[in-house]
């Protein structure tokens, strides 16, 4: 089973899509601030992050990708923005596997997921 880590500081968001991908079949942890989804990461090895970068400032999701980078190279991460185009120009861009504009259904995010396993 897949098994993903989901990052917002939006509790409403994270509830939605546990329960979307929990249906899916994904093993689903979630983290509303870096420190928690670094523990995650090291505890549980997720094979994907899906990543909010407003956490609740963007340069919070920001330094958790590089951070994530940094510790876990091997991990995928899907980062989700409003801000596709600041970000997208930025050298962190290159840290993600993927940037996905908000919103982004859920469904796709799904495809994209079982896609990578």
């Amino acid at each position: 089973m897949a098994a993903i880590l989901l990052v917002d500081d939006d509790r409403d968001q994270l509830e939605v899509r546990q329960a979307i991908f929990e249906r899916a079949g994904f093993q689903v942890w979630a983290a509303t601030a870096a420190p928690d989804a670094l523990a995650l990461i090291e505890s549980e090895r997720p094979s994907s992050v899906i990543l909010d970068l407003s956490l609740p400032h963007e340069d919070d999701g920001v330094q958790l990708l590089r951070d994530i980078r940094a510790r876990f190279d091997w991990l995928r991460v899907f980062v989700l923005s409003g801000w596709v185009e600041r970000f997208a120009a930025s050298e962190d861009a290159a840290l993600a596997d993927r940037i996905l504009r908000k919103p982004f259904r859920s469904a796709d995010l799904l495809e994209l997921l079982r896609d990578g396993d």
